[in-house]
């Protein structure tokens, strides 16, 4: 393809401090913004969610379903570290309750990520109960803090995530 030739590209030497993408936070701490972040920054938090993954093990058959924007750093770096390991990713766009758990019943997610938020709507307005969830063995929650009654009702409408669900917030806005 001629487009792909090399000689339509140049060659450009980076260093670790430079910036390697802009990021916008989800506005937990004022109005949203776009955060930039260093090739060395951007790689650690890599670094960081390919560890998670190392215990969670993806495989060609782990499908994890992405509610989270990929404009935030959770959301780009877990489908980074999930497809460079061989895994599947559903990416919601918009987000609606309904459709999170019949996407999770019909392609038995394995992992799932969201904001709290996300998942206090499906145990609201929801009849969870009719889906079969237990399929879903980690949850990783971002963009906001995640109360104990949250992550009760949580545990009751993922069964099988018991011991897996985390709450990280604020990766975005500590770039570089």
């Amino acid at each position: 393809n001629a487009l792909l030739s090399e000689d339509n590209f140049t060659s450009v030497s980076v260093s670790k401090n430079d910036i390697a993408v802009i990021l916008h936070t989800s506005g937990t701490q004022a109005s949203t913004k776009g955060v930039l972040h260093s090739h060395q920054g951007f790689n650690s938090r890599l670094y960081e969610a390919e560890k998670v993954l190392n215990v969670f093990k993806p495989h060609p058959e782990y499908i994890h379903l992405e509610a989270r924007a990929l404009s935030h750093m959770g959301g780009i770096s877990k489908a980074i570290a999930i497809l460079s390991c061989a895994g599947t990713i559903l990416i919601m766009g918009k987000f609606d309750a309904q459709k999170m758990v019949e996407l999770i019943d019909h392609y038995k997610i394995i992992s799932l990520s969201a904001v709290p938020s996300m998942l206090a709507l499906v145990y609201q307005f929801v009849e969870f109960k009719k889906f079969d969830l237990s399929c879903v063995e980690v949850i990783k929650l971002g963009s906001s803090h995640l109360d104990r009654n949250l992550l009760e009702k949580v545990k009751k409408i993922f069964p099988g995530a018991q011991q897996n669900i985390f709450n990280n917030y604020g990766s975005t806005e500590t770039g570089p």
